[in-house]
């Protein structure tokens, strides 16, 4: 997205906001770290998350390599809608996504637009805020989340992938969501 549309987007009225299910897609791979032989275990995260499943799929299909290792793990996003695009919103490799929204309690009460939420918002090691634009296909949340590791196919065949489910505390994107629509309605009224 060009810096032009990143700031239209930015100076949007918020006019809705959803939780949805992301995937996000990650790798592993053993790598050599020295002349003996040993290898480490490196690990790889993008820092945006995929909206579909299909997605995150073909994205690790097409980043596969002998010797490496994709996980997908299914997480709570916060959909923050505009009359162009969306902001999203979650946490990584937590258990209790966005928790840290009880503690520092970020005031939200003067959010009108996309821009203004970002700034409101802590920045944290694993926070992501990524800015989509146009329609986007998402995946209704149906309170269980899962992990997804891969076992690499042989020749031209395609991973295969084990499942495992997720144990996630959803709380405080449900209460920033709760927050964000109670802003919304009472600055449109």
């Amino acid at each position: 997205m060009d810096e032009k549309t990143q700031k239209k987007l930015k100076d949007e009225v918020v006019e809705s906001v959803d939780i949805a299910k992301g995937f996000h897609l990650y790798e592993r791979r053993n790598e050599w770290v020295n002349w003996n032989g040993d290898t480490s275990l490196v690990s790889r995260s993008g820092r945006a998350v995929k909206l579909t499943l299909s997605d995150a799929e073909q994205s690790a299909e097409k980043w596969r390599m002998q010797g490496t290792k994709f996980f997908i793990d299914e997480v709570p996003i916060l959909l923050v809608k505009s009359r162009s695009g969306a902001l999203i919103l979650t946490e990584l490799f937590s258990d209790r996504p966005m928790w840290w929204y009880f503690s520092k309690m970020p005031s939200i009460g003067h959010v009108k637009t996309i821009g203004s939420l970002m700034n409101a918002l802590p920045q944290t090691q694993w926070g992501i805020q990524y800015l989509a634009v146009g329609p986007l296909s998402i995946t209704a949340p149906d309170g269980t989340y899962f992990s997804r590791a891969s076992s690499p196919g042989k020749g031209k065949n395609h991973m295969a992938w084990t499942l495992k489910i997720r144990k996630l505390d959803e709380r405080a994107i449900q209460e920033i969501a709760a927050d964000l629509r109670y802003v919304i309605s009472v600055g449109i009224a």
